[in-house]
């Protein structure tokens, strides 16, 4: 029963892949939101691996912009 719930979990996760590509595409837009920093600070914690690693990558893209943004600098902290 818990493999069960293991594979619905990563499938679940996986399913969400076109909706972190649409956040990764506008990375730098929505960390500089006040919700939208939000919204990524808790994929950085949540996302399973290759989806994680991707969304770093983008944070690491836009890092200079978001560091000395109001909301962005709060993305940049979560991610180290």
């Amino acid at each position: 029963e818990e493999e069960n719930c293991e594979e619905m979990v990563s499938f679940f996760l996986e399913s969400l892949d076109p909706i972190i590509n649409e956040v990764i595409h506008d990375m730098e837009g929505l960390s500089r939101h006040p919700y939208g920093c939000r919204v990524v600070q808790r994929m950085v914690e949540h996302c399973i691996e290759p989806q994680k690693s991707s969304i770093l990558d983008s944070i690491i893209i836009h890092h200079n912009s978001l560091v000395d943004d109001q909301y962005g600098n709060y993305v940049v902290q979560r991610s180290l």
